[in-house]
């Protein structure tokens, strides 16, 4: 299986990631769904310095992922290292895994 590492630092020398857009943006500047398609497994740094990976940036850079990956494909090819966001993950993971949901809450 190939490997890739990406760092959030790479994109944007941020403290605080915002805003579904913003993750959208970022999914594509790294090309996540490319590299989705060929099966890569994928290393993801959050540096220590970041104070927040909001939600919505989250589910903006991930949640296509999630969705088509199922939680335990994203779980064992996404790899999150750094500054700890399983709060984050496991969220994300849920609402994203829930949209798809006739009855879920929006």
């Amino acid at each position: 299986m190939r490997s890739a590492e990406i760092s959030l630092a790479k994109w944007r020398a941020k403290k605080v990631f915002s805003g579904r857009e913003a993750g959208y943006t970022c999914r594509e500047f790294f090309k996540l769904d490319q590299l989705d398609k060929v099966g890569t497994e994928i290393t993801v740094i959050i540096p220590e310095e970041v104070y927040s990976v909001n939600s919505s940036f989250f589910l903006g850079m991930f949640g296509d992922s999630i969705r088509s990956l199922g939680k335990d494909r994203f779980r064992s090819r996404y790899h999150f290292v750094g500054k700890d966001i399983s709060r984050t993950l496991s969220s994300g993971i849920r609402y994203a895994l829930d949209r798809g949901r006739p009855l879920s809450a929006v």
